[in-house]
């Protein structure tokens, strides 16, 4: 779970009688991720494996971009079961049992397609005739007069400019201009002699404006033209809805043929990657070195002993060897957003569990709403796992974080509902002063302006709140560190180990280690201030940051340095590239951990943003009518800060992940181990 399964690479010869049953045995197992045959092993390729292969892939890439367009992703389903003679026969077979719900899916997926441009075509020119929808003259036939011209357009530019541009077209060209703001559009219309019209029309294209042009199939006024795209759209959206719906409900039976013509795409990757004679086969590939025995058994059954299984030792360096991982089903979500950054190396530590702990609780500190995290996980389990499994429950996972913290600072829906429901009093009630982790604008809250408490309290939570982020953010950075140490042990790679990995642990921790060793900001600021400009002045643990910290540099300048020496290369050119090792490690040092302190930020936005919307309420609440627009601002104030700032807090917690930690450690630069599998389809050959 913590480190990728160990691989081997294996050479299977068996006789090409016994080759398809062989085969069915490995996808079967599903434990071999097979690859090209050694150049050494030279032999024919049949044709029709090439041509089933492309097959297989053409059908799985449409079904996989139709699901797509649906927003759907595939799951298990059903398996289809196939008696065939050979891997081509199950195909074809395969293909003809579901070519015609296929076709009539395919085309369901073009209709909506074509709605659905139409629809944004609409919508765009519903925007265009918008400004201008009020005019009930016919401009088309204005702008075809024979004698007088007319054109209306829009212009991005500001007011005072589109006005002082009409005035300067109508006094050189002798037209009737004029300029308007509509909404947040400027509308300019021009009339006069046609060839009057032209010209002025000529020098204001070339300071940006845009004619309205009403397509021919709709009539000529905005206002009637507006109506009909409205109308339009309308329909063409009900159609799109029947669409849809008729789609939704054949998508099982296209999950069943995509999780069936899936698998044997797999499969004839396999046999078009074989090496081939008039009597033997020969496959490639790799595999778990603890499913050794699965594959002895697989080949003892399918060839009646009749193989040879040459285990080869994998050249490190040489050959792109896939990547393997065991995970609990609860860790997959997780490691959806490891694979964002790139699949582990078969030789580093897998950042999967690391993130399971971390995300959520950087998500819940930048998002503490109870309320809110209520609706994320409304919003996982009702729209975001019908569409995608994995990131819907990593959805409801982070929403249900936020409950938590926020139960924690004392938010539900902001401070107006914590208030109205005692949240204040529950803490209270147990022996707290405040929520164990009330943001700074709690303070706010608990006392009235004025009181001296309100500043005490406020400040008291600040630091509160900044310990929590950078303490994290000090953990943090010495983990990545250290596993950038245990990832050098594991590569076997000592050279790095001892001439980079380590000088940068030993740097990185010291400098780290008063926020993560001290849960106080405070305390841990002054060690900091006494390492850097008192070289430690007296203190144990400030002697330790001033002096670690020059050691690590030291050594990772004469590490770059040694390496130099032992690569043959002038010392003077690795003494150059230490330096930049150690400008490079101070940038992040001085960076990353301020860096968490986004934590604190985003926390303090959001509450402060609800704080807002609670005073807006206050002020509108006089009287039935008011009270009324205070509740729908204040329902509407929470809708967009659950959306916008759920959005936020997610991707600044990603990002902390990767530019902050992951860079100390992970690469991310590996291949996933995909063995060939018949998920979704049974095949028997007769």
């Amino acid at each position: 779970m913590l480190v990728p399964r160990r691989i081997a690479e294996v050479v299977i010869i068996a006789s090409s009688q016994d080759f398809d049953r062989l085969v069915a045995s490995l996808a079967r197992e599903s434990i071999l991720h097979p690859e090209s045959p050694p150049p050494e092993f030279k032999g024919r390729v049949e044709r029709e494996y090439l041509n089933a292969y492309s097959l297989a892939a053409e059908y799985s890439g449409k079904l996989e971009s139709f699901f797509k367009i649906l927003g759907l992703e595939a799951v298990e389903s059903k398996s289809v079961t196939i008696k065939a003679k050979n891997w081509v026969e199950a195909l074809e077979k395969l293909v003809s049992e579901f070519k015609y719900d296929f076709e009539q899916f395919e085309k369901g997926v073009s209709s909506l397609v074509r709605v659905e441009e139409r629809i944004n075509e609409l919508v765009a020119l519903k925007a265009l005739i918008e400004p201008v929808s009020d005019i009930d003259a016919d401009l088309r036939e204005a702008q075809e007069a024979a004698k007088i011209g007319y054109i209306i357009g829009y212009m991005d530019v500001e007011e005072e400019e589109a006005i002082s541009l009409a005035r300067y077209v109508a006094e050189k060209y002798r037209v009737v201009a004029s300029a308007e703001k509509r909404g947040d559009i400027i509308v300019l219309s021009i009339t006069g002699e046609k060839g009057d019209v032209h010209k002025s029309y000529l020098e204001l294209r070339q300071r940006g404006f845009t004619p309205l042009a009403i397509p021919a199939e709709l009539p000529g006024s905005p206002s009637e033209a507006f109506k009909a795209v409205t109308e339009g759209i309308e329909k063409l959206q009900k159609e799109a809805d029947s669409l849809r719906r008729k789609l939704l409900s054949a998508a099982p039976g296209m999950f069943s043929f995509y999780s069936a013509v899936s698998s044997l795409r797999d499969v004839f990757k396999l046999l078009s990657n074989t090496a081939r004679t008039k009597t033997v086969s020969i496959i490639r590939g790799y595999i778990d070195q603890a499913d050794l025995g699965k594959l002895r058994k697989a080949l003892e059954e399918s060839t009646k002993g009749s193989y040879i299984l040459q285990v080869v030792s994998i050249r490190r360096g040489e050959v792109k060897v896939p990547t393997k991982i065991r995970l609990p089903k609860f860790l997959k979500p997780f490691h959806r957003v490891v694979q964002v950054y790139g699949e582990p190396d078969p030789d580093e530590v897998v950042p999967t569990l690391f993130v399971a702990a971390m995300l959520p609780i950087m998500f819940a500190l930048m998002f503490p709403d109870a309320g809110h995290g209520f609706l994320v996980v409304l919003f996982a389990l009702l729209y975001m796992i019908k569409r995608s499994r994995d990131w819907g429950i990593l959805a409801a996972i982070l929403g249900s974080s936020s409950i938590v913290s926020g139960i924690l600072a004392g938010e539900l829906f902001g401070p107006l509902v914590s208030e109205k429901i005692g949240l204040y009093s529950f803490w209270k009630s147990l022996g707290f002063e405040h929520p164990p982790l009330a943001p700074p604008t709690f303070a706010a809250e608990a006392y009235p302006e004025g009181d001296p408490r309100r500043a005490s309290l406020a400040l008291a939570l600040f630091y509160q709140a900044m310990t929590i982020a950078l303490w994290i953010g000090g953990f943090v950075l010495a983990m990545g560190s250290f596993l950038g140490v245990v990832d050098a042990y594991l590569k076997r790679d000592l050279h790095g180990l001892v001439l980079a990995k380590m000088p940068r642990f030993v740097f990185f921790f010291s400098v780290s280690s008063p926020f993560f060793l001290y849960f106080d900001v405070v305390k841990s600021g002054t060690i900091l201030s006494k390492a850097i400009f008192e070289m430690g002045g007296g203190d144990l643990h400030a002697t330790f940051v001033i002096y670690g910290s020059i050691i690590g540099l030291a050594w990772l300048l004469a590490g770059s340095v040694i390496e130099s020496r032992l690569h043959g290369e002038n010392p003077l050119r690795g003494f150059g590239h230490g330096l930049l090792e150690v400008y490079e490690n101070l940038l992040m040092a001085v960076g990353n951990i301020p860096s968490f302190l986004r934590i604190l930020a985003l926390a303090l936005a959001h509450t402060s943003l609800m704080l807002g919307f609670a005073e807006i309420y206050r002020i509108l609440a006089d009287g039935p009518l008011l009270t009324l627009a205070a509740v729908i601002v204040y329902i509407l104030g929470n809708l967009l800060a659950a959306g916008l700032e759920g959005i936020l807090a997610f991707a600044h917690s990603i990002r902390l992940h990767f530019y902050e930690w992951f860079s100390k450690f992970y690469s991310g630069s590996g291949v996933e181990f995909k063995p060939v599998s018949l998920k979704g389809l049974s095949v028997s050959f007769t």
